[in-house]
């Protein structure tokens, strides 16, 4: 099992872009990224797409780096590569508050709701809730194990909820 990384090739919004993938399973994809601290939501479907500094984390932490070509070889050989259609697309911002289906979740943070921000997402089937508070976020153990994906990153300043939704 090997968390492979390609050059930062990629320009996009001012900077230059690599992609994270596995070349064995998505779990371990998700966990090498969360340790790096990365967001679930910058997961394409069967890559993550990282800025040149990420790479330089990712490589430091064990990725191998490798080229354009071996990378995806190498998702195909494992049986995660998707097709275009077969991606999850772009997420957009929901300007409402976060669906009722978080309630539940969100109250069981303690944080200076005062200086957080909340911002939520959709994207296909999948909708997100990100809260970022500056003097962190504490969670209840009752978050574990939910049908909500929950993910701390950012020293524990930022938190992520995604579920994904029927098709």
């Amino acid at each position: 099992m090997t968390i492979l990384v390609d050059s930062a090739i990629w320009p996009w919004r001012g900077k230059n872009w690599a992609h994270l993938i596995s070349d064995e399973t998505y779990i371990e994809l998700h966990s090498f990224a969360e340790k790096i601290g990365l967001r679930r939501m910058s997961f394409q479907g069967d890559h993550y797409d990282v800025s040149s500094q990420t790479r330089d984390i990712a490589i430091k932490n064990g990725a191998k780096p490798v080229d354009g070509r071996e990378l995806i070889t190498s998702l195909k050989e494992a049986g995660l590569r998707l097709s275009p259609s077969e991606r999850p697309g772009k997420w957009e911002q929901i300007k409402d508050n976060p669906p009722k289906i978080f309630e539940k979740h969100l109250s069981q943070i303690k944080l200076d709701w005062e200086l957080a921000t909340i911002e939520t997402f959709k994207r296909s089937s999948e909708l997100a809730v990100v809260v970022e508070c500056s003097t962190g976020i504490k969670l209840g153990e009752s978050n574990r194990g939910e049908d909500i994906e929950v993910r701390t990153t950012n020293n524990n300043c930022r938190l992520e909820l995604l579920i994904k939704m029927g098709d």
